[in-house]
Formats: structure tokens, C-alpha cells, sequence
């Protein structure tokens, strides 16, 4: 973050020139191998990963086609009022979609405080 007005002149921005492109079939399932998600014996079928601290859910319709439909990530706690969610279908770029869900993973695993 620039403190100086010479500082910000130094600063360069950068955007991708391209992203890989929509889908995000394997995406989810890496969180479990990275932060210890799992598959929940829920009574909703279209719960598909739980977060290690139960703190946040990823949801996908059950009757869905693997790689395809909208992907939902809830993250709340009781203590700390009302959840907040987001949502990707298989247009959404990889990269973007990896981006939000490991950010949130490691944060959940970094800061138990995390909202």
C-alpha cells in the first residue's frame, strides 16, 4: 500500500492477459486434499464439501452433470451473525473460481475468527 505520493507512482497494475477459460470440474475437490474438506452425510444432496471447522458448506445441484452447475460457497457462524455466500457456474473462469474457494479455505484454517 503506497504511503507516499512517490511510493504509488511506483506502482505498476497488472491484469492477466488471459484466463483459461469456464469450468470448474475438479476445482472443489481439491480442498480436500489441501485443507481437510469432506464429504458430509447430509440429509440435502446438494451439499458436497464441508469446510474442517463446519464453518462453510459448497453446495452443487446433486442432479447435475459432473463439471456443470452453479457451485455455492456459504460461510457463516452462529456467534457471528448472518452467513454470506457466493456463487460460480461452469462459465466462471478456473482460475477465479479456485482463487475464492482457497482464499476462504485457508483463511477458515488460518483465522478461527473469519467472517
Amino acid at each position: 500500500m503506497p504511503t507516499t505520493p512517490a511510493d504509488a507512482e511506483r506502482l505498476l497494475a497488472v491484469t492477466p492477459i488471459h484466463l483459461a477459460g469456464p469450468g470448474h470440474e475438479d476445482v472443489p475437490w481439491h480442498l480436500g486434499a489441501h485443507f481437510g474438506w469432506f464429504r458430509h452425510d447430509s440429509a440435502d444432496p446438494d451439499v458436497a464439501l464441508v469446510s474442517a471447522c463446519e464453518r462453510a458448506t459448497l453446495t452443487r445441484p446433486a442432479a447435475a452433470p459432473a463439471g456443470q452447475g452453479r457451485l455455492t460457497l456459504t460461510v457463516g457462524d452462529d456467534r457471528f451473525g448472518e452467513p454470506w455466500s457466493v456463487s460460480f457456474d461452469e462459465q466462471a473462469p478456473t482460475e477465479i473460481t479456485a482463487s475464492v474457494l482457497y482464499a476462504v479455505a485457508y483463511g477458515l484454517n488460518e483465522w478461527p475468527g473469519l467472517r
